[in-house]
């Protein structure tokens, strides 16, 4: 499965998006042209820095039939709310979240458009009464599970008050606790498929809008209580930091980096293309220069 995951502590908070090796260079290049302000890095796997003596945790799932729509209330990122959670941590507990996802295998669209035709069909004779937030039926879905958390008890009811942020149809999502996966599995295997982004909960059917409410990267007012350091421009490629003709000095990253083009990629025509202040007059002068 892929993976979107929030690791924070008092202090600090850091984002992740995890995948298989095979699924990475897709993962990443869909997440860029979505969100091309934004940049990635590689990153361990911040499971391996935690050896958690004590758990709150808590795995969503909706209340509703998979054809109702998912939404959170208020109607905004959650990741604002989570993170003042943060200012109630100590030494070095972390909090985290993991949602995890993957395209559904089969045209569940095919399903959700039926059951609201027959519920419209039906009208009050439905068995299930009429939907008020129906799925988008013509949009992707997936298979997903969101998943909260931290590395000690003091937060557990905090956590659990959270979940009512979401609401599936007007009912707010149900979920398992830490003490309910206790009762049948013991902690290590819990631990287990928390390393391994697995689930014993039945999770949802959400489709794509549903699920970017998850899966996006933060704004700078979730940063609020907690710090966010917000990078700006992608990583200069070691391509680029060879040898050949200069082109300027790249310093969106907090670090100047010069930028060469290739010697071996020389060419008699180029169309400058950006924003104010990117560096367009500044790699013709260089170019002059180096001619």
């Amino acid at each position: 499965p892929l993976s979107f995951e929030l690791y924070a502590d008092r202090t600090s908070a850091s984002f992740y998006l995890g995948a298989p090796a095979r699924q990475q260079e897709f993962l990443a290049n869909t997440w860029l042209s979505t969100y091309p302000e934004s940049a990635l890095a590689q990153a361990s796997d911040p499971w391996h820095t935690l050896q958690p003596d004590a758990l709150s945790l808590v795995d969503l799932y909706s209340p509703a039939p998979y054809h109702r729509s998912m939404r959170p209330h208020p109607a905004i990122t959650p990741w604002r709310q989570l993170l003042r959670l943060c200012t109630t941590l100590t030494g070095d507990d972390t909090l985290f979240s993991q949602v995890i996802f993957a395209p559904a295998r089969h045209a569940w669209h095919h399903n959700v458009a039926a059951i609201l035709h027959a519920e419209r069909s039906l009208g009050a004779r439905s068995p299930q009464g009429i939907t008020s937030s129906p799925a988008n039926a013509s949009e992707p879905m997936f298979a997903a599970v969101m998943r909260i958390g931290a590395t000690t008890t003091a937060l557990a009811a905090d956590i659990a008050a959270f979940t009512g942020t979401f609401t599936a149809d007007g009912m707010p999502f149900l979920y398992r606790t830490m003490q309910d996966f206790e009762r049948i599995l013991p902690k290590q295997d819990i631990i287990g498929f928390l390393r391994e982004r697995t689930t014993h909960t039945s999770g949802q059917l959400l489709t794509s809008s549903n699920l970017a409410t998850f899966v996006h990267p933060p704004d700078r007012a979730a940063g609020e209580r907690v710090r966010l350091t917000f990078v700006q421009g992608l990583p200069v490629p070691q391509t680029l930091r060879q040898p050949g003709m200069p082109l300027g000095t790249n310093t969106d990253r907090g670090e100047p980096i010069r930028v060469f083009q290739p010697a071996q990629q020389n060419n008699k025509n180029a169309w400058l293309i950006g924003a104010s202040r990117k560096g367009k007059s500044t790699m013709l002068i260089q170019r002059a220069v180096h001619l």
